[in-house]
């Protein structure tokens, strides 16, 4: 099994420091200042939607596994435009509480009908 994961680490690349290559890879901190109001919490889930390509590396510490991500540059600033606009609205949330407070105020108005045609107070 480990020489399988070492050939698959291999073959894709891993071991390699892509930073250094030029191969046009970018960090989490080098995405999100490209992509302004996606911190880097949140750039993985983004490139993930968008189809951005991305690599990782990994190695053993001594306290385990450490591991670095990284997204194509070409993907990064192809998807920019989309990234970056503004996320689309969806229905106001007034309605919604206007719903929820005649919901909750109904049981009462019925209540308060019952007694009344029972012969009031």
């Amino acid at each position: 099994m480990g020489q399988f994961m070492m050939s698959c680490h291999r073959l894709l690349g891993e071991g390699r420091n892509m930073a250094d290559e030029g191969d046009g890879w970018l960090t989490e901190r080098q995405v999100s200042t490209l992509w302004p109001g996606v911190g880097t919490g949140s750039v993985y889930v983004n490139a993930l939607a968008h189809g951005v390509r991305t690599h990782t590396e990994s190695w053993m510490t001594t306290t385990g596994y450490a591991g670095k991500m990284w997204y194509h540059a070409d993907d990064v600033r192809r998807v920019a435009p989309q990234v970056a606009a503004e996320p689309l609205k969806g229905p106001s949330q007034v309605p919604c509480c206007l719903v929820l407070i005649v919901l909750a105020a109904a049981p009462l108005v019925w209540l308060a009908i019952q007694i009344e045609s029972a012969g009031g107070w």
